[in-house]
């Protein structure tokens, strides 16, 4: 009996070793793979209006991406939702600590990159609501300007979620979104060699399988009312709305 239980132990050991064995040999195409299941992107057309995901404040990739579009004349107007990390900027402020919100920073960078003030929209509404809450906002100031297209520039991990959210949303107020990627060296071919972007994907596939369940999750954090399409600010420094 115990030389019979040693052979079965003996032969699951090896089924495992085999099987990590293959996976380790495939490796490549199986993470390959599941990166590619997070983008869902086409080619830039012609919009009403580009919009630079929130989510990309270390190096801007979907800020340069946006204005290398603008310049190319895909939209005459370039937009900046508010985000939760916006607030920390402002209670350092009420704190005496001048300290550019990430908001502001891609302002400032929009206009390095020779966009005009008068085409880069900020939002003013309350943050909050993650990628729900940026299609929400965007509704409304899409409403409000009589904007009917909109050019989405996210990074290649959040553009199938990105491209549900903004489907749903924009698409219960008459609008379309085209979600185009920005462009950076980390893609799904090799995501898994930078520790941070491993990380952040493994998140995304995590979110992405949660709303395929129960569509965006709500927390606590997310703002009370519904947004303004008014609350439209130029950058600092800048004279006049859009």
């Amino acid at each position: 009996m115990k030389s019979r239980a040693r052979q079965r132990i003996a032969a699951a050991a090896a089924a495992i070793a085999a099987i990590g064995l293959i996976v380790y040999l495939i490796r490549v195409p199986l993470l390959t793979g599941a990166g590619r299941l997070l983008v869902a992107a086409g080619a830039p057309v012609h919009a009403d209006v580009l919009v630079v995901m929130r989510g990309d404040e270390t190096s801007f990739e979907r800020t340069l991406t946006s204005a290398a579009l603008f310049h190319a004349g895909y939209a005459g107007r370039i937009y900046v939702s508010s985000a939760l990390n916006d607030l920390a900027s402002s209670d350092l402020r009420n704190r005496g600590i001048k300290l550019p919100s990430p908001q502001d920073n891609i302002a400032a960078i929009l206009q390095q990159k020779n966009v005009p003030c008068d085409r880069i929209m900020l939002d003013g509404n309350a943050p909050g609501g993650g990628t729900f809450g940026e299609a929400t906002r965007l509704a409304a100031v899409m409403t409000a300007q009589r904007l009917s297209t909109a050019l989405i520039v996210t990074s290649w991990f959040h553009a199938r979620r990105a491209r549900w959210t903004m489907d749903s949303v924009l698409g219960n107020s008459g609008k379309t979104a085209t979600i185009v990627l920005a462009q950076g060296p980390i893609g799904p071919e090799n995501w898994w060699t930078y520790r941070y972007t491993s990380l952040t994907v493994m998140e995304e596939l995590l979110k992405l399988a949660a709303y395929g369940v129960s569509r965006e999750a709500r927390f606590g954090d997310d703002p009370a009312n519904s947004p303004r399409g008014d609350l439209i600010q130029a950058p600092s420094g800048c004279t006049g709305n859009s």
